[in-house]
């Protein structure tokens, strides 16, 4: 019996399917956006959104050239798609905008079988159990909710988190 277990969560505890190429998706995200004043095409806000993207992934890479793989606060994407129309948001809104886009892609997501009764019994057994993902925390919060194992760790990292990540790259 060991101390301490260590799991990912995407392809290890949890199966999920998302699609970002989808161009609904960005025709029902460009909506979104128009909702709240930042008018977009899909077209332009799927450009908008992986130049950002990039962008992004450079500033990090700037600031933080030790690491190999980085990851960035997809929310600072989010933000700036809005602040590039001139419009002026709350975190609040920019998380809902996060989420909508994630539950907009994704086909669907389910544990595993036999991984709640898993972490459970690894628990009851004295073992302490720990998430750590290559994901965004704007995603990933919200999906351990969804699939009912959020408070099973005793602690979580998330990549986005720390703006590096496990073999990932740029």
């Amino acid at each position: 019996m060991y101390k301490n277990y260590m799991f990912d969560l995407y392809g290890t505890l949890a199966d999920i399917h998302t699609d970002e190429s989808d161009i609904s998706l960005w025709e029902k995200t460009a909506e979104y956006y128009s909702s709240h004043g930042a008018d977009y095409t899909a077209e332009e806000l799927q450009k908008n959104y992986c130049k950002l993207v990039d962008d992004e992934k450079n500033v990090i890479h700037s600031a933080h050239p030790e690491y190999k793989y980085i990851d960035i606060k997809i929310e600072k994407v989010f933000k700036k798609l809005y602040t590039d129309k001139g419009v002026s948001v709350t975190d609040e809104t920019v998380a809902d905008t996060a989420l909508f886009f994630r539950r907009a892609s994704r086909e669907y997501i389910r544990l595993y079988d036999g991984i709640t009764e898993l972490l459970d019994d690894l628990k009851s057994n004295g073992g302490n159990v720990y998430l750590l993902t290559n994901a965004q925390r704007a995603f990933t919060w919200d999906e351990l909710g969804i699939l009912g194992i959020r408070d099973k760790f005793d602690g979580i990292v998330i990549s986005s988190d720390e703006e590096c990540c496990i073999a990932r790259p740029l």
